[in-house]
């Protein structure tokens, strides 16, 4: 009867502690799980909050949105890029800019030395005058930083060196362009401006030859070909032109350095010598008005 009152007491007391026991490691379980997501969280924010592009394009696309640029493999990747800004608003933001943030285009590419420059050229503008960029380093794309001066105003017509320091090699940074004030710009990323310069006003046929220039090698024609004849080597920086007919014409030429350049073309008007001949009889002691 002792030995069973015994075993009964020590089945019982068994038994409340381990429910007591898994009450316990439950409670633990509920309170210490929350904190280990968070734990795993705070050990892992590139794979939680890593928003940038990985793909790679071989040929440069802008993308408004930091996050959907891709990524071109190196700097030499972006040479000549010819694009223009957009009407598109704003969706990335650096932390600050040259003046305000209007219609900002994103190219990503991966630095190959720890110096990187661009030279970055603008052209005819639809509206305003001027073009605006900077190069950027981001872990997210949402957060950036500048490695790089911010260029406040490339004019139209004008082409500056944007030059990026401490560099990683084999890290991605990004090339922000933004019209000045909404500027809608033709730009271009390493490549040639064209400059045409030569003769426009009082030329006429006949006449003897006018020379152009260009600051690169350039192939040349003439708009429409019969209004003149281009003498030697029409690839050159510099050609002479005997115009045959008057009237309207252009003196063009595009960069040989890119193989997508646009064609740059010089206006000018072409006049005629025309000596004429009026006859009056006059009558004695009148005269002619």
């Amino acid at each position: 009867m002792f030995t069973f009152t015994f075993n009964t007491m020590i089945s019982e007391n068994t038994s409340t502690c381990l429910n007591k026991l898994k009450h316990i490691l439950h409670m633990r379980k509920r309170l210490f799980a929350p904190l280990g997501i968070l734990v795993v969280y705070m050990l892992l924010p590139n794979a939680v909050h890593s928003q940038c592009n990985a793909s790679q394009c071989p040929t440069p696309i802008p993308s408004v949105n930091a996050q959907d640029a891709c990524i071109s493999p190196s700097p030499a990747a972006l040479d000549c890029y010819y694009g223009e800004t957009t009407q598109e608003a704003p969706v990335s933001f650096p932390p600050s800019w040259c003046t305000s943030v209007e219609n900002n285009q994103f190219f990503g590419f991966v630095a190959d030395s720890p110096t990187e420059n661009f030279t970055i050229a603008c052209y005819g503008c639809a509206a305003g005058g001027a073009i605006q960029a900077a190069v950027l380093s981001t872990a997210d794309c949402i957060n950036f930083q500048f490695v790089s001066p911010c260029l406040g105003n490339i004019a139209s017509g004008t082409q500056q060196v944007l030059s990026a320091s401490g560099l990683v090699p084999g890290e991605t940074y990004y090339i922000m362009i933004d019209g000045s004030a909404g500027a809608i710009c033709d730009y271009s990323i390493n490549a040639t401006l064209p400059t045409i310069t030569g003769q426009v006003n009082g030329i006429c046929i006949p006449n003897p030859p006018v020379t152009y220039t260009t600051n690169t090698q350039s192939t040349w024609t003439i708009n429409p070909p019969s209004a003149g004849v281009i003498s030697g080597n029409a690839v050159s920086t510099s050609v002479s032109v005997t115009w045959l007919e008057p009237g309207p014409a252009e003196i063009c030429a595009v960069s040989t350095q890119c193989p997508n350049a646009p064609l740059e073309c010089l206006p000018l008007n072409i006049g005629e010598d025309v000596i004429t001949f009026e006859s009056y009889d006059l009558c004695q002691g009148r005269t002619v008005q």
